[in-house]
């Protein structure tokens, strides 16, 4: 059977009533540099608001991001509290990944001593 193009799409060039097969396919739609790789790593394609594989051969598809809401202005003092959190946050975990140490360790010899790194600077000037 051979195939005609006609309204931006390839078809049978037979009717069904003709003995036709019914076929219509679109081409591919041109990919984009910003489109994510599919499972067998080509640039995907933006077709019916999903992602496809460009040369439909693994069968990739998914949807896009789901809508985001507008973003909206935060106070300073929301921001200084949010910080003032991740810091105290950081310093427990830090008294404690400390606490949770090898006790047969030696700190000193492993982060160095204060005179050892003041003599070595020493040595650079």
């Amino acid at each position: 059977m051979v195939a005609v193009w006609s309204r931006g799409r390839w078809w049978c060039a037979r009717e069904e009533a003709d003995g036709g097969c019914g076929y219509e396919r679109a081409p591919p739609p041109r990919v984009h540099a910003f489109a994510p790789l599919c499972r067998c790593g080509v640039r995907c394609s933006w077709v019916q608001r999903r992602w496809w594989c460009a040369a439909l051969r693994c069968g990739f598809e998914a949807h896009a991001d789901p809508p985001r809401p507008e973003p909206t202005r935060v106070a300073a003092s929301e921001i200084a509290l949010e910080i003032a959190r991740a810091t105290a946050a950081a310093c427990t975990n830090a008294a404690f990944v400390d606490a949770d140490a090898d006790p047969g360790a030696d700190s000193a010899s492993e982060a160095g001593s204060v005179t050892d790194s003041a003599e070595s600077e020493a040595d650079y000037e």
